[in-house]
């Protein structure tokens, strides 16, 4: 029912690498509500994180499933849920917070905007804003 791959974010010099491969894709059916369920976890590796996501399930509860269970270890948890919409994560300072909206510019804004306004101190003094790290849409998203 959905593309849940893996991407990997190395958090030295706050780069992300994408990196990763699909899983697989099968047709998307709506849940009995005629809607489409998304879900966005991450999991602490250690020296990176990893982004896994499901989309185009008939409920929260299979996509967090499909996500959860392409984690490597017992550091992974749910970041983000989305409904007929997307979810984004965004990076910042060794941390992942996410965000969701009716669209993907909708879902980054949010996602950014979970880390609360710019510190210009902290820019100033080199230390870069928050960046998108992943997002994912399901596949009637506005």
């Amino acid at each position: 029912m959905a593309l849940v791959p893996k991407l990997f974010g190395l958090l030295a010099m706050a780069a992300i690498v994408v990196g990763g491969s699909g899983i697989g894709v099968a047709a998307a059916e709506p849940g009995p509500d005629g809607r489409y369920y998304g879900s966005l976890a991450t999991e602490d590796l250690g020296d990176h994180f990893g982004v896994m996501w499901a989309v185009n399930y008939p409920n929260w509860a299979e996509a967090d499933d499909a996500a959860l269970r392409h984690c490597e270890s017992g550091n992974c948890a749910v970041q983000a849920r989305f409904v007929d919409g997307c979810g984004s994560i965004a990076q910042h300072n060794h941390r992942l917070l996410g965000g969701v909206g009716h669209t993907r510019e909708e879902a980054e804004r949010a996602a950014l905007d979970a880390f609360g306004p710019p510190d210009l101190v902290s820019l100033s003094a080199g230390n870069p804003p928050a960046a998108i790290a992943h997002t994912e849409c399901t596949g009637n998203a506005g």
